[in-house]
């Protein structure tokens, strides 16, 4: 165990690094040049969903303004009953957070509380929440992801030793977009919660019609299930988050909210709530997005670009070929993505737009290429 004097210096330098400044953002470009005669710059590097909240959800945000004099604990109450009931759990088994994010560093301080050790995570996965795990003083074991682009399991169960405090899976990953094995990473979870914490973050499983394995957690103290209002919902300005895990997980991962589940304001929670409720806007925003990533992968096919096959709203991409720094190239023509490096090869990652935005995309993808 942890002594006391430790602990606290831990629990400091996470807090510490739980408000690090947009600039150490890893990867992170908030630059927004302009397409020729002012068009907007095309947004595709954050995995946002371009169809934005239900109307519901804005109709519930602009009620809301005007009561934001008041604390926003009674919808929060709300909110975490209707989540319960979704997910078949109970309320005291939902913590709410600002965004997964959140929820994902607040997990690393129950790891911490266990000593010095290491987190296991694949490379390359979503990495700028590790930045405080590493602060905290466990060390990351990064495990390459296998010749399909997913998560090796096999590989990351062989790594796991007495010194591995937190194991991080990310499924459908990012950024590639790959989706493990329902049975796989079933089996997975129960060799290995006995005896590490396990984070499955399901930022999209939404999208890739993805099983949650939420229900695992009544069997497993160690398992916490990382969900967001990010993605499928439209919300990532909203910052809306949640966990499900055991009850006194949650109470552990309360400790380290200032305010436990009241990070979020009214605004936010009234949104994720009617959220919730229009299926219809989800699915519309599933259908759309999957007609422009086949409207996408054409594009790529075209060129010759091998790409990792996505069920997410975002696609990963070999652009290891080019001389060039084909991020910042297509950055400076207004269209806004990702660089990665994968198994020592460059990539690229580009969100799904509207229809409109890609096609914008493709012409100067064209012209770049």
């Amino acid at each position: 165990m942890v002594n006391r004097r430790d602990w606290l210096r831990n629990s400091a330098a996470l807090l510490g690094s739980m408000m690090l400044p947009i600039s150490n953002m890893e990867g992170m470009d908030f630059t927004v040049p302009m397409l020729a005669g002012d068009k907007a710059p095309i947004k595709i590097n954050q995995n946002e969903n371009a169809y934005g909240p239900s109307p519901m959800a804005i109709k519930a945000m602009t009620e809301q303004i005007t009561k934001g004099n008041r604390y926003a604990l009674p919808l929060i109450t709300e909110f975490k009953a209707a989540l319960a009931k979704m997910h078949n759990v109970k309320e005291s088994q939902i913590l709410i957070g600002s965004g997964s994010s959140e929820i994902l560093a607040l997990s690393t301080f129950l790891a911490a509380e266990r000593g010095k050790g290491n987190l296991i995570a694949a490379d390359p996965t979503f990495k700028i929440w590790l930045k405080p795990a590493e602060r905290v003083g466990l060390d990351v074991k990064w495990i390459p992801l296998d010749k399909k682009m997913g998560h090796d399991l096999t590989q990351m169960s062989d790594a796991v030793n007495d010194k591995t405090r937190f194991i991080y899976v990310c499924n459908p990953n990012n950024p590639t977009g790959t989706v493990l094995n329902d049975a796989d990473l079933r089996s997975f979870i129960k060799k290995h919660a006995p005896t590490s914490y396990i984070i499955v973050d399901e930022a999209y499983t939404e999208y890739a019609d993805a099983p949650s394995v939420s229900d695992m957690v009544s069997a497993f103290p160690n398992l916490i299930i990382a969900k967001t209002f990010s993605k499928i919902y439209g919300m990532a300005g909203l910052r809306v988050g949640y966990a499900i895990a055991q009850e006194e997980t949650i109470k552990a991962l309360s400790k380290y909210q200032a305010w436990a589940n009241a990070g979020v304001s009214n605004v936010s929670v009234a949104a994720a709530m009617e959220g919730l409720k229009d299926n219809a806007h989800c699915e519309k925003a599933k259908t759309l997005n999957t007609q422009v990533r086949t409207f996408t992968e054409g594009i790529l096919k075209e060129k010759g670009f091998e790409y990792i096959p996505s069920k997410t709203n975002f696609m990963f991409f070999n652009v290891h070929h080019l001389n060039m720094d084909f991020a910042d190239v297509m950055n400076k023509n207004g269209i806004l993505l990702r660089n990665w490096e994968a198994a020592g090869k460059k990539y690229a990652r580009i969100s799904m737009g509207t229809m409109e935005e890609m096609q914008t995309f493709a012409e100067v993808f064209r012209k770049v290429v």
